[in-house]
């Protein structure tokens, strides 16, 4: 799991040098993808085009995908921080980040694009790219990390997680 964090943190890195790197007067990027929207949990990611159309595309779909896992992580850690908060400090935060990590890969080949454009900004072409896990497969998710959850929850409690875990902000 080090390999799939390292390489998250990698090209988040790549990603910001790469915002950073373009000037002030650029266009700035479209709402689209610096806000992706999806039924379930949504995220963008972009790539330098050089006129080759499928290995530009899996070179965004691959950033999206680092995007959407990363955005997974941080929804699962708000879930854990809620449970733990719930237990009155009986249950250690961390319950369901070692099964998402476990879930995540899984979980990650069943996003689908929904999404991809050459757009311009930051003075250059790139092709963007959005990625979704859908309602139904971020619901599953969901249930499989509340499912292993040592605390009983009531349905109110349930909707609470479920709305913090399909937060994007």
């Amino acid at each position: 799991m080090v390999n799939r964090k390292a390489l998250m943190a990698a090209a988040a890195g790549v990603l910001l040098l790469q915002a950073c790197a373009t000037s002030q007067d650029s266009e700035a990027p479209p709402d689209w993808v610096l806000n992706p929207v999806g039924q379930g949990i949504a995220a963008t990611g972009c790539a330098s085009w050089s006129d080759a159309m499928n290995i530009d595309r899996q070179a965004a779909m691959a950033n999206a995908r680092v995007a959407l896992a990363q955005q997974i992580e941080v929804n699962v850690s708000a879930v854990d921080k809620l449970i733990a908060e719930k237990s009155g400090g009986a249950v250690t935060r961390n319950t369901f980040e070692s099964i998402s990590e476990q879930r995540t890969d899984q979980v990650l080949r069943s996003a689908s694009a929904t999404r991809v454009e050459i757009v311009e900004f930051g003075g250059q072409k790139q092709l963007c790219a959005q990625v979704e896990l859908g309602e139904a497969a971020t619901q599953d998710l969901f249930q499989n990390l509340v499912s292993t959850s040592p605390v009983q929850l009531s349905a109110e409690e349930e909707a609470e997680l479920y709305m913090a875990f399909t937060s994007t902000g």
